[in-house]
Parts: structure tokens; C-alpha cells; sequence
């Protein structure tokens, strides 16, 4: 059951990662036009040859006194564990307690995805612009490594734009507006063309760069969102309602939309850019067999980002309750705290997550050489410490990260990248995983 959850928090956050869709890199093309209306399309495509090493998903210590599992439940973490390799004894047999190690070759998606966008626009008025857009979102292999598995499209995108000189409102699925800013950050300085982290090896992607590891995924969500105009070409807000977000097994219901905000400034010279962030989401979570019982899901982030010429920095911050380590307001079993505190009562209270993410770049035209460090933290309750469970359980403490790449540009629509990632979990019972990363691949957008 957890290695399921597992899988399915890694693909999530790894569908996440390229929120900013691929073909933001590349022009439109515009494919036709009627009674006024233009239709354009951008994509890509891309393939990657990668290979992941290091330490297995860590196991139950055996004690030394009886030879015998301690008990322990992990919780959180990497997932890590397609390729495992057990460590064995002079008989070939796996020994107990020993967490082994993994080794895995794959052709896969890397951080974006294989991706087809279309459009259509039409200036109604001189001050009235619609717009329609919507993506279909791929990826070449299978989920499970079955051959044999049909690779499922996912419709990602489907919103229209109404624009004015009042501001725009976007309605439909899109990007929501919490954690967007680093999302963009790591996608522009560190993974756009590249792979970065892999999620759970076996699984499907994209991958998700430096996601998990100081960098929340912002995620696409049926919404409404108002921006106002940019207010002396500088500060924009922008505000917006998303259905509401729910615990399954825990905090099951929601009584009301997820609101979400995020506040931008930019700056910009003939030899400067510059733009700074704040974001903010909540979610209030009831529980169906108790009326009366709530809590609240909440996140706070900030960061911005520089560029000089071929030299760009960014970096950000995250904070808040529920959040989880993968995707903003994830929630999931590392968010909710021990189920039974006291003899008869069910607390199920939420545990609070921060982390931050720096990058940098050198970007002269022909080539970009990306540098990336994140850190994510779970901190525990007083109940994980205290608590009956607290012997046993052995929470998730910390994921770093630490990404490299080179990318050569043939052209403006393709790409080849080398990239590397170093992956480094810790528990607060002293287990560790460690595992490395390397990939290489070639993008062709349009």
C-alpha cells in the first residue's frame, strides 16, 4: 500500500514539474485563421537515456540480541526501490536488516513532457481579447516497465482567457498560483531540457527536477483566476478559487474552494531582469465521521530570480501545514501525524514541511551550464515524539538535493542535454538513502 502511495506521489509531482509547459521555450506556430480567429500550436518531444544507482529503500534494523526485525514503520521518503539488489550471504541469500542497494537503466521522458498545445485567440474589440487553450501531455514508457502497457494521454491544459484593459480572468483547468514561482525558476535554470530527480524508477513520468527537494510543484487545478494589470509595469496580483483539495483515509471532505494568490514584481534594463514572488494557498479539511472536527491546510512561499546578461540566479522558500514534500498542499500519509495518541482518540493532526532551493546559470547562447541545491524538512509533532507510536514509526526528516547539467543548442528547437543528480534522504530514527542520477537526451520543440 505505502509503495503505491509512494508511486503515485512521485508521478503526481513529476506531472507537475514543467508547469510552465515545454513549448514556452519555443515560438508558436500558427497553423490557420478564421472569422478572425488565429490557431496556433507549440510542443516537443524528447527522449533520455538514464541510469539511477545508490542505496535501497531502507528496511526494519534486525536486533542483535534475538536475531529478529526490530519493529519499524518508515514513513516517507524517496520510494526508491525498482532495481533493488539485496545484499547477500556466502550462500547467496539475502541478509536480514541489510537495505542492499539499486541499479536501473532507463529510456524515458525527462522533466517536460512530450506535449501538444493548441490555441485559438481573436481580438474581439480593441479592448476585449479572447483566448482557448488546451494540452495533451505524453510520455514514452510505460508505467511498471510493462512493455505490454498502453501509455495513457493526459489532458492537462483546457481553459479560456478573457483579457482587458481591467485585467484578465482565466477559467478553466490551469496552473494554480502556489509555489508557481520556483516551479518556473527550476524549469528555466535547471531542467527544462534535462531529467533531474526520477521519482519511483519503475514508474511513468515526467521526472520532477529538483521537485521534492526545496521546490513544492504547483499544480494544474479546475479554477478561476483574476490578474489585475501590471501596476506601473511592475506588481501584478493575482487571485483565484481551485476546487478544494482532501486526505484520503484521514481528512476526507472539503466544504469549500481552495483559495490561492500569487504577487509578482518585475524589473527590467537593457542589461538587467529581475522578479520576485510571494504565493499563498489554504484549505480548510473536515472529516466525514466526525462533524465537527477540522484542520487546516495551509502554504506560504517567496523567491525571486536575477539575470545579468548569460549569468542567471534564482532562488525560493517554502512554508506551512499539510503541504507534503512533492506538490503544494499534497497532503498524504508524511503530512497527517500519528492516528492514536490516546486510548480512544484519533488527533490525525497535520505535521509542518518548509524548504528552499537555490539556482544558478551560465547561458551565453550556444550553451547553458545549470547548478542546482534544495532541502525539504518534515518536522515532527509533539505526538510522533511522544505518542504510543512513537517507538516504532520513524518519519522522514530531510530530502537534498544536488542537480548539474550542460545543454548544447543545435538550433533554437533542439536541444542535448547531460545532467546529474544526486538524491539524499534521512529519517529521524537514522536511516538513509542515497541514491545518484545520470541522464542524457536530446528536445525538439516547436
Amino acid at each position: 500500500m505505502l509503495n503505491t502511495k509512494r508511486r503515485l506521489i512521485a508521478k503526481a509531482a513529476a506531472l507537475a514539474c514543467c508547469s510552465l509547459g515545454a513549448a514556452q521555450a519555443a515560438a508558436e506556430v500558427k497553423i490557420g485563421e478564421a472569422g478572425g480567429w488565429e490557431v496556433v500550436t507549440s510542443g516537443q518531444v524528447n527522449t533520455f537515456l538514464t541510469y539511477a544507482w545508490g542505496d535501497g529503500y531502507p528496511v526494519a534494523p534486525i536486533d542483535p540480541a534475538t536475531g529478529a526485525p526490530i519493529q519499524r514503520t518508515i514513513i516517507g521518503g524517496g520510494g526508491l526501490e525498482g532495481g533493488r539488489i539485496p545484499d547477500v550471504d556466502a550462500n547467496g541469500d539475502p541478509i536480514p536488516g541489510r537495505q542492499g542497494s539499486i541499479s536501473q537503466w532507463r529510456v524515458r521522458t525527462g522533466f517536460s513532457p512530450n506535449l501538444l498545445k493548441l490555441g485559438v485567440r481573436k481580438q474581439v474589440t480593441p479592448d476585449l481579447k479572447l483566448s482557448a487553450v488546451m494540452s495533451l501531455w505524453g510520455v514514452i514508457e510505460p508505467d511498471g516497465m510493462a512493455k505490454y502497457d498502453r501509455v495513457v494521454t493526459d489532458f492537462r491544459e483546457g481553459y479560456g482567457l478573457v483579457e482587458g484593459p481591467w485585467g484578465a480572468v482565466t477559467l478553466g483547468r490551469h496552473l494554480g498560483l502556489y509555489s508557481r514561482g520556483i516551479v518556473e525558476i527550476n524549469f528555466l535554470y535547471g531542467h527544462q531540457y534535462g531529467v533531474g530527480y526520477h521519482g519511483n524508477l519503475s514508474s511513468s513520468g515526467p521526472t520532477a527536477g529538483l521537485i521534492g527537494f526545496g521546490v513544492l510543484a504547483a499544480f494544474f487545478s479546475p479554477g478561476v483566476m483574476y490578474s489585475t494589470p501590471k501596476l506601473g509595469d511592475v506588481l501584478q496580483l493575482n487571485v483565484g478559487v481551485y476546487d478544494g483539495v482532501q486526505i484520503a483515509g484521514s481528512w476526507e471532505t472539503t466544504r469549500t474552494p481552495r483559495p490561492e494568490f500569487e504577487l509578482t514584481a518585475e524589473f527590467e534594463t537593457e542589461d538587467f531582469f529581475g522578479k520576485a514572488f510571494v504565493n499563498g494557498a489554504y484549505q480548510k479539511l473536515y472529516r466525514i465521521a466526525i462533524a465537527d472536527e477540522s484542520e487546516t491546510m495551509m502554504g506560504l512561499g517567496a523567491g525571486a530570480r536575477l539575470e545579468f546578461g548569460p549569468i542567471h540566479v534564482g532562488g525560493g522558500g517554502h512554508y506551512g501545514r499539510g503541504l507534503g514534500l512533492g506538490y503544494a498542499l499534497e497532503g498524504g500519509f508524511t503530512s497527517v501525524g500519528p492516528l492514536n495518541v490516546n486510548p480512544g482518540e484519533q488527533v490525525l493532526e497535520l505535521r509542518t514541511f518548509d524548504g528552499y532551493s537555490v539556482f544558478a546559470q551560465y547561458a551565453p547562447g550556444d550553451f547553458d551550464v545549470n547548478l542546482g541545491f534544495g532541502q525539504s524538512r518534515v518536522h515532527l509533532l509533539e505526538t510522533d515524539r511522544t505518542g504510543p507510536d512513537a517507538a516504532t514509526n520513524s518519519v522522514v526528516k530531510t530530502q537534498t538535493g544536488v542537480a548539474a547539467g550542460f545543454v548544447y543548442h543545435f538550433s533554437k528547437s533542439f536541444h542535448w542535454d547531460i545532467d546529474y543528480m544526486r538524491a539524499m534522504f534521512r529519517w529521524y530514527r537514522g536511516e538513509k538513502q542515497d541514491v545518484n542520477f545520470v541522464n542524457t537526451g536530446l528536445t525538439l520543440n516547436w
